[in-house]
Parts: structure tokens; C-alpha cells; sequence
């Protein structure tokens, strides 16, 4: 009986002190959640008239009314468009 109490107060102690022990390897350097790392910038991928005769793929601002807000690449139109820091420009 008296080696199952000791038994019972190894484990105890051995899941108490594994549970207390990934808190001592936490990173002083969280951020809060006021500091937003989110960056957003919408294209949509579309075909378009706007650069040769025939259609073509091509990366549009939300606004795609106009050709000035159609790219012939992704990186172009991510260049070219309003982002989201954390809030959307006009």
C-alpha cells in the first residue's frame, strides 16, 4: 500500500512538472494584438481586351472599370493596387 501512495506522488510530481515546463521556453517577443502584421492588396484574375487583340489573362484592382487598373502580371497589379494596413485606402 505505503509503495502505491509513493508511486502515486512520483507521477504526480512527474506530470506536474512536465505540464511547468514548456512555460519556461516562451518568447519574450509576442507582439500584442494591437500590432497588426496583416498586409493586404487585392487582384483578381481576369481576362482582359485591354492589351492586345485578343484576351489575355491579366490582374485586376477591385475596380477593373478601368484598364489603368489591369496588369499582365500578379506582381504588377500588387505594385499598382490599394492595400489593407490594416485598412483599405480609397
Amino acid at each position: 500500500m505505503r509503495g502505491m501512495v509513493v508511486m502515486a506522488a512520483f507521477l504526480f510530481a512527474v506530470l506536474l512538472g512536465s505540464l511547468a515546463l514548456p512555460t519556461q521556453f516562451n518568447d519574450v517577443n509576442s507582439t500584442s494584438l494591437d500590432e497588426t502584421k496583416v498586409h493586404l492588396i487585392f487582384c483578381a484574375k481576369s481576362r482582359c481586351l485591354y492589351f492586345g487583340p485578343t484576351y489575355v489573362d491579366c490582374y485586376c484592382c477591385p475596380n477593373e472599370s478601368r484598364k489603368e487598373y489591369c496588369h499582365t502580371t500578379l506582381k504588377e497589379c500588387r505594385a499598382n493596387c490599394a492595400a489593407c494596413n490594416p485598412r483599405c485606402s480609397p
